[in-house]
């Protein structure tokens, strides 16, 4: 990778960490597939280990938004729904789940639009929970399914809570690549040069946060979590 290839790899990562420290998630809608574009050994190893970085700089912020107890619930969904995942990766071609859980995605969000009442309960948690994981491992979508789940949630608690998840499943990722040969000395090398993108990024959204938070929760859960879906339908057709 070239110091070009380099610099440009440190401004998306500036803006995706921005969107997700403003937002509470959202970051690999921007970086990961700009940083295969550039260069196919950033991901998925420095962007796992950058995101990891960048959820615990904002657990650490955060802190006072999550409830521990909640959280617990939604950790025991994250595990069957990522064996489930892997499960279906193995049976069913990439291309076809990527078209059908963005449909599915982009159906929820749709549905999630209406003024409808989802309580945010132990069953509820473990659901969204699950089905984070199973996207997470097959299509690399893992934040909006449990983030709809707060679209009505105060900005300090939605990021609380999706910071502390995803802390927690990301560094569980970051260990299965290291121990499968897929995050080396060239991957550590790579996610330090552009760890400094990430601190100016959580910087620079820490200072947007009240932008989500003056009554734009819902829209921005719902905008971003379209998004994700179109561009995993999108990168579907195109293969």
């Amino acid at each position: 990778m070239t110091t070009t290839d380099l610099l440009v790899a440190s401004l998306v990562m500036v803006l995706a960490a921005a969107l997700q420290s403003a937002a509470g998630f959202g970051s690999n809608l921007v970086a990961a597939p700009l940083l295969m574009w550039l260069d196919s050994s950033l991901v998925p190893g420095p962007l796992v280990a950058t995101g990891t970085m960048l959820v615990l700089l904002m657990s650490s912020r955060e802190r006072d938004g999550a409830r521990l107890t909640e959280l617990s619930w939604a950790w025991l969904g994250r595990l069957p729904g990522t064996v489930l995942g892997a499960a279906a990766l193995a049976a069913v071609p990439q291309r076809d789940l990527r078209l059908f859980l963005g449909c599915v995605m982009l159906l929820a969000v749709v549905v999630a639009a209406f003024p409808t009442e989802l309580r945010i309960t132990k069953g509820t948690l473990f659901s969204a929970a699950l089905v984070s994981g199973f996207m997470a491992t097959t299509v690399s979508i893992g934040g909006p399914p449990f983030a709809l789940l707060f679209r009505d949630a105060e900005g300090p608690y939605l990021r609380g809570t999706l910071s502390r998840f995803f802390a927690a499943t990301s560094f569980l990722s970051l260990v299965a690549l290291a121990w499968s040969g897929h995050f080396g000395a060239e991957e550590v090398r790579w996610s330090l040069a552009l760890a400094p993108s990430v601190v100016v990024g959580f910087l620079v959204g820490g200072r947007l946060r009240s932008l989500v938070d003056e009554g734009r929760t819902r829209a921005t859960v719902l905008g971003i979590s379209a998004a994700s879906a179109a561009t995993a339908i999108v990168t579907a057709l195109a293969r």
